[in-house]
């Protein structure tokens, strides 16, 4: 939480649940102090979750998390990037 109280104007915030930190702690304190910032759980484990967190996805799968940003930020250069870089030659 320290970080986030020092950058509060995240588009933002990123957990990666292990055992330890407390995804559901950090995720209701975000949304407890603003409303505006997504919360997206990066999970290890198959079956992992976190209650308060909008979106969950698996660590194991990258792209996903580059496609979650590119459709909540509309970031063009995500959003139109080949899907590897075997498609780009």
């Amino acid at each position: 939480m320290d970080v986030f109280h020092l950058f509060p104007n995240v588009s933002a915030a990123v957990l990666v649940g292990c055992d330890e930190i407390d995804c559901g702690k950090i995720a209701k304190a975000i949304k407890t102090a603003t409303e505006k910032v997504p919360v997206v759980l990066l999970h290890t484990r198959i079956g992992a979750t976190c209650r308060d967190a909008d979106h969950d996805l698996s660590s194991a799968e990258p792209e996903k998390l580059l496609e979650l940003c590119g459709r909540c930020w509309a970031i063009p250069a995500i959003t139109q990037a080949p899907r590897c870089l075997a498609d780009a030659v």
